[in-house]
């Protein structure tokens, strides 16, 4: 009875270690299964929350640039007021001068063509030539081959805008 008793106690055992693996192999599965859907949820929150940051860094960089462009226009709109320019008091004029001048009126000129108050030239091109003249974009050749020349007058070009603001009532 006893060698029964053996074997049956060993075929049980046998039974029951077959039985809790194949339990702690469906738990351990279960398990995996759940880590996974664990991470892959906090991977997403992981994503959103990414693209909650960047939206949000977006948006204080919006919020600055806005800023700056506000504290300019203030800045702006206060000279403004300082100097009484209302609506419709600003002319613009287009200047392109172009004519043959002699060497001494050259600085008269262009110092006519300098800002002062109430006038703001924005200069767009400055050109002297003379026939013969060198061709480089360097004032000081320009003039040093004209004179070479021996002529008596060059040919001053100047072009921009000129804003003028009107003060009256």
């Amino acid at each position: 009875m006893r060698s029964l008793f053996a074997k049956n106690s060993v075929t049980y055992a046998f039974a029951f270690l077959i039985l809790a693996s194949s339990v702690a192999l469906v738990l351990l599965a279960w398990q995996a299964l759940n880590a996974y859907h664990h991470e892959r949820d906090l991977s997403r929150q992981l994503l959103r929350v990414d693209q909650v940051v960047k939206n949000l860094e977006r948006q204080r960089s919006d919020h600055e640039s806005a800023r700056e462009f506000m504290a300019q226009a203030s800045g702006f709109v206060a000279k403004v007021k300082e100097l009484g320019i209302r609506s419709g008091q600003i002319n613009r004029y287009d200047i392109d001068f172009s004519q043959p001048v002699s060497v001494s009126k050259m600085p008269l000129l262009l110092e006519q063509s300098k800002s002062a108050n109430g006038r703001y030239y924005v200069p767009q091109s400055l050109r002297i030539s003379r026939e013969g003249m060198s061709m480089t974009n360097d004032i000081k050749t320009q003039l040093e081959s004209a004179v070479q020349q021996r002529h008596r007058g060059y040919n001053l070009s100047f072009g921009g805008n000129v804003f003028v603001v009107n003060h009256g009532n």
